[in-house]
């Protein structure tokens, strides 16, 4: 004898069903809205509740093996309205148990965490600190992750049910939290996901704090338990940075901006003042540096960087970048410009990822191209779209493809370059 619901329709079955959703109960979910399965929209109180029946019984009636009728519900969907739907359906048309790593379609997006009006906001605030260098982000992050727990819950939805675990781990680091902590040592000591993702799990567990001194994991990779000891570095934003004073900081933003439109003159008159009136201003030193090697002139690059140095020995960019001109003609030379950072920890996302590119580079010169992609597959795990590290992994996967091995090297350069572009387009990073 069929059971009847005791609830209010549509509204309480409605509730009902959200919070067996949030438990996984398929065959509640199904139970709950099925009296609702034909309803037309004009019946709901509101347009959302149509929808929302319709998609949770079309994920309930895939998570349990019908997926014929879910495919059924979900294409009088509107692709442009609903992305949680169309998600779905283009996952089933592909014969996908689910959008990620896990066997089963969630009820709820990871940004549906979050009040709607602070989504946005929020995500933009994530990449910020993610990958950027902006300590007053990083506290406005930290106060919000306060406030919002269940970021730790968002972030491992994109990890485990969404496909999206670069940004998901990401999120984990810059959350730093013991709960986030706990979230990255969950996937970086399992066996779901690919060997890369794991050790990057690894690497953003240890690039926020949460690798006790010495610490060793037992991870699975090649298909086989492994003894791993991470290196100790932390990520995070600098505050050691000079405050520009703010006409030098007018000049240093007219520079910048001179520079990005190609008015190489005036870009380098403007940066020439800063580094005049603020000689702590090393980026100053480095940006003025790159483009003037650009336009051929090195040993005026070569001449910034080492004026760089003398500020501050360890600036990572001058030493970087000093190792990438002497490189190609002195192996030593480069080791010897890069030695001292070796005992650097603390880094911002991008340089560190631009160190472990700099490491490539020298290891493509030294012909392994192994160590290569394993110094990539580092940068890339703490910053997943640094353009040069995409680049050069492109160039890789280029130059081992035989059929193309008669190619020059611009062509090379091009096609990996193609290579990075579309990669990023796949990765919703344009």
């Amino acid at each position: 004898m069929r059971r009847r619901l005791p609830v209010e329709l549509p509204g309480d079955a409605l509730l009902l069903a959200q919070a067996a959703g949030v438990m996984e109960d398929d065959e509640s979910v199904r139970w709950l809205l099925t009296p609702l399965a034909d309803w037309t929209e004009d019946q709901f109180d509101i347009p959302p509740q149509y929808q929302q029946a319709q998609l949770f019984l079309a994920i309930a009636d895939a998570n349990l093996g019908d997926t014929e009728a879910a495919r059924q519900r979900l294409q009088d969907f509107d692709p442009e309205e609903d992305d949680h739907a169309q998600l779905v359906l283009d996952a089933l048309d592909n014969d996908m148990p689910g959008l990620g790593l896990v066997d089963r379609f969630a009820y709820y997006l990871g940004a549906e965490m979050l009040p709607l009006h602070l989504a946005a906001e929020i995500m933009e605030l994530i990449w910020e600190v993610g990958e950027g260098n902006n300590p007053q982000a990083e506290k406005d992050f930290k106060r919000i992750v306060a406030r919002y727990p269940q970021l730790v819950l968002m972030a491992e939805k994109l990890v485990w049910e969404e496909d999206d675990i670069d940004f998901g781990l990401m999120m984990l680091r810059c959350i730093g939290t013991p709960a986030a902590h706990a979230a990255l040592r969950r996937f970086a000591l399992g066996q779901l996901g690919s060997d890369a993702e794991r050790m990057a799990a690894l690497l953003n567990l240890q690039a926020s704090g949460g690798v006790e001194p010495g610490e060793r994991f037992m991870v699975w990779r090649d298909d086989a338990w492994e003894s791993v000891q991470p290196r100790n570095f932390r990520i995070g934003a600098r505050y050691d940075q000079p405050q520009l004073r703010p006409k030098v900081a007018k000049l240093m933003e007219e520079g910048m901006n001179a520079l990005g439109e190609e008015r190489i003159e005036e870009a380098e008159s403007l940066l020439r003042q800063v580094i005049a009136l603020e000689p702590k201003a090393l980026s100053a030193y480095n940006n003025l540096a790159s483009m003037l090697r650009a336009t051929g002139d090195e040993t005026a690059s070569r001449a910034l960087l080492e004026q760089a140095l003398a500020v501050n020995p360890n600036y990572l960019y001058a030493r970087a970048n000093l190792a990438l001109m002497a490189m190609d003609e002195d192996i030593e030379a480069a080791e010897a410009f890069l030695a001292p950072l070796a005992a650097v920890t603390n880094f911002t996302a991008d340089e560190f990822a631009f160190y472990q590119y700099t490491l490539a580079q020298l290891a493509v010169r030294q012909n392994d191209d192994d160590n290569a992609r394993r110094q990539l597959a580092m940068g890339l795990a703490i910053h997943p779209d640094h353009e040069p590290s995409l680049e050069l992994l492109a160039t890789l996967a280029v130059e081992e493809t035989p059929i193309l091995s008669g190619l020059d090297h611009k062509s090379l350069a091009d096609l990996a370059k193609n290579f990075a572009d579309n990669l990023r387009r796949l990765q919703g990073k344009d």
